[in-house]
């Protein structure tokens, strides 16, 4: 543990955002991967009555099923949108947990996804909210919805720190 100790914290902040992207990817593709063994096409599974079951389905658009079918527009959209939120992390990278850790949480679920889409043409999804009217989804959306959520108030955290510096700057010029 003497390595970890001579570790800057950004530098340690990294390797966990690192070991953190392949647990989130991981969970996503064996939660996959057990559906698609153990559960036939639009099987579904109660898991809690009236609130979740777990449905098999393919999905060959994004959410919503929006772009159903376009999977060319995935294989150019996704790859360009992982570099640029890969950018993002390293030009932006900060001693920021939060606006770290949502970014790695979007590009672990943008690549759950792109995986499913490359190797069968589909995403696999299961979890299936019953007492909603809402599309069935995977633990990839989740991570991105997740992610962008707390990206989201990472950014709204840091407008309102500038409003409060701005604020600050002028009430000491006015002095």
């Amino acid at each position: 543990m003497k390595f970890l100790k001579e570790l800057t914290f950004t530098k340690k902040l990294i390797i966990f955002e690192v070991l953190f992207f392949i647990l989130l990817l991981v969970a996503d593709l064996v939660t996959k991967a057990i559906v698609d063994a153990n559960m036939t096409l639009g099987q579904s599974i109660v898991a809690i009555e009236g609130v979740l079951n777990f449905t098999y389905v393919h999905n060959t658009g994004a959410a919503f099923s929006m772009f159903e079918g376009k999977m060319l527009y995935f294989y150019i959209i996704t790859p360009i949108s992982f570099a640029i939120f890969t950018w993002y992390l390293v030009k932006n990278h900060k001693d920021s947990i939060l606006q770290n850790i949502s970014v790695v949480m979007i590009l672990a679920g943008m690549l759950g996804n792109f995986y499913d889409r490359v190797v069968y043409q589909y995403v696999r999804d299961m979890i299936h909210a019953t007492f909603i009217d809402f599309p069935i989804w995977n633990v990839a959306d989740m991570w991105l919805v997740i992610g962008v959520g707390l990206l989201v108030i990472y950014l709204i955290m840091e407008i309102v720190k500038e409003l409060k510096m701005n604020k600050k700057d002028k009430d000491v010029k006015q002095d």
